[in-house]
């Protein structure tokens, strides 16, 4: 461990890198976004406006010059890294922010929240482009693909969904963009995947049994990971695929974060599941077990991948984050210190930085 921040008052609700790794924000339940530099750990701003916890936090990478926070007081707001102040309110959604997400060329920003719904903002202007509703329960995550033409979404109600963003017809709460045209989504029991040009349902994917509640996808289009509220150990069964119009694949699973294969059969090979304190990494022709990631003595809150594809990072509710070889199953490192749960973990780009969020109001930077 590289250094420890007492970040905040209050604890911790997630971390974010800028594309260069220099710096990174963090957000709290305190209602505050503080902006850090990565090599001295030095507060660099704090960001307030919000009146609830701030949830959702990113900045528009590649760029860095904006960075957005999302809310439980409905709102998202749009601050500039140079000047330091609020740039604009993004106002609309009718109950909390839980997620949201840049696509690559900025000019885009999307919003979910607890309302069922997803929106589209227009960047810089804030004109709410888009409305994505049909989810009838809150949506736990969701995706954008880089180019912005597909949309995955998770919900609460056990669908996921997508879809082609011209023909938005869905409702979103979590939120997060991937450097490949391709996407997924968590949900209450499945998956859904939307391509954006059409706004047809390209896939449904079923197999959880409870709500899904994040979601991450590998630059190099290798692994999805998802983390569930099931417990039950994975049964690997077909898994459910419906209105296919796009080759994919995926393990079956219930109640388990667990990790899909990319869209596109092309660059993927491997699968992983995740249930309590376990994963399992899988081939995606095969269906047979590569490895096993064991070690967690509680849930798994987080798991992210890094831009390389080689390293998975899991944070658990053992106050534990650790470090795992997703081909061999080996467990790299075990990052202790956090005197409480683990929130949220992240790898800077170059994969040779993590941090980590915890309920014990500090973040620690790790090297």
């Amino acid at each position: 461990m590289d250094m420890v921040l007492r970040a905040h008052i209050l604890p911790l609700t997630n971390v974010a890198f800028n594309k260069s790794g220099s710096s990174f924000i963090t957000g709290s339940y305190d209602r505050t976004c503080k902006v850090w530099d990565t090599a001295s750990g030095e507060e660099l701003h704090t960001l307030e406006g919000h009146h609830n916890a701030v949830y959702a936090i990113q900045f528009n990478n590649p760029y860095g010059t904006l960075i957005a926070t999302g809310s439980m007081d409905t709102t998202a707001k749009l601050w500039d890294i140079q000047s330091v102040e609020e740039a604009l309110t993004l106002s609309g959604h009718a109950a909390e922010i839980i997620s949201l997400s840049f696509n690559t060329t900025g000019d885009r920003l999307i919003t979910g929240s607890f309302d069922h719904t997803v929106s589209v903002w227009e960047i810089p202007s804030g004109r709410r482009i888009h409305t994505l509703i049909g989810h009838r329960g809150e949506i736990s995550s969701a995706q954008i693909n880089w180019d912005c033409s597909l949309i995955a979404t998770a919900s609460m109600d056990t669908s996921c969904k997508v879809q082609y963003m011209q023909n938005l017809c869905l409702g979103i709460t979590n939120i997060r963009h991937i450097l490949a045209p391709d996407l997924y989504v968590q949900c209450f029991g499945c998956w859904l995947l939307w391509d954006s040009l059409n706004g047809k349902c390209v896939a449904t994917l079923t197999g959880h049994e409870d709500e899904v509640l994040d979601v991450t996808f590998d630059t190099t289009r290798q692994l999805v990971a998802t983390a569930s509220a099931d417990v039950r150990d994975p049964q690997l069964d077909q898994p459910h695929i419906t209105h296919l119009n796009v080759g994919i694949s995926g393990i079956q699973t219930s109640r388990s974060p667990c990790i899909w294969p990319p869209l596109d059969f092309r660059f993927g090979s491997l699968s992983a599941l995740v249930w309590g304190g376990t994963a399992r990494v899988y081939s995606a022709s095969s269906r047979k077990c590569l490895a096993k990631l064991e070690g967690h003595e509680g849930e798994i809150s987080k798991i992210c991948i890094n831009a390389q594809g080689n390293r998975i990072l899991t944070a658990s509710s053992d106050k534990t984050s650790r470090l795992w070889d997703p081909h061999t199953g080996e467990c790299l490192q075990v990052l202790k210190g956090h005197t409480d749960e683990i929130f949220s973990c992240a790898f800077n780009y170059e994969g040779n930085t993590i941090i980590t969020g915890s309920k014990d109001n500090t973040c620690r930077i790790w090297r």
